[in-house]
């Protein structure tokens, strides 16, 4: 079993049922998570994650490809994964999110969780992907 696929599909699982206990337990308390407008850390990760559900009616969170390397001696690694969201907004409004997050992991009691997560939105618009996409293929 790969430790690291599982923590992501994990999270992801958390998302699509609206479940802030499973999806907070993939964190380290300190964790950083940053969507774009700089960290949240540590209990404010969990905290903004269920206000932002609060305001979706629905939400499936898909994992593509993705990659990640680990130093098992050290307890940490890096990744980087694909995802789209199809998202239904509370008020029925729909919209596709295209992106990829780049991790940073660490083990905690012999589990491998995140330690950061920065989202980098690759498209974010109509579900038919008729708006523009972002131009941001960091390395």
């Amino acid at each position: 079993m790969d430790p690291i696929a599982d923590l992501v599909h994990s999270y992801a699982d958390a998302v699509c049922r609206f479940d802030p206990k499973q999806w907070g337990a993939n964190w380290t308390d300190d964790a950083e998570w940053d969507m774009g407008d700089g960290p949240m850390v540590g209990a404010a990760v969990v905290d903004t994650w269920t206000s932002i559900m609060a305001t979706m009616g629905a939400v499936i969170h898909l994992i593509h490809n993705g990659t990640h390397q680990l130093d098992h001696d050290a307890g940490t690694g890096t990744g980087r994964w694909y995802v789209t969201e199809h998202l239904r907004n509370a008020d029925g409004s729909a919209a596709t999110l295209i992106a990829y997050y780049d991790d940073h992991y660490r083990r905690v009691d012999g589990r491998w969780l995140f330690a950061s997560r920065v989202l980098h939105p690759l498209y974010m618009g109509p579900p038919e992907l008729s708006g523009s996409f972002f131009a941001d293929f960091e390395s």
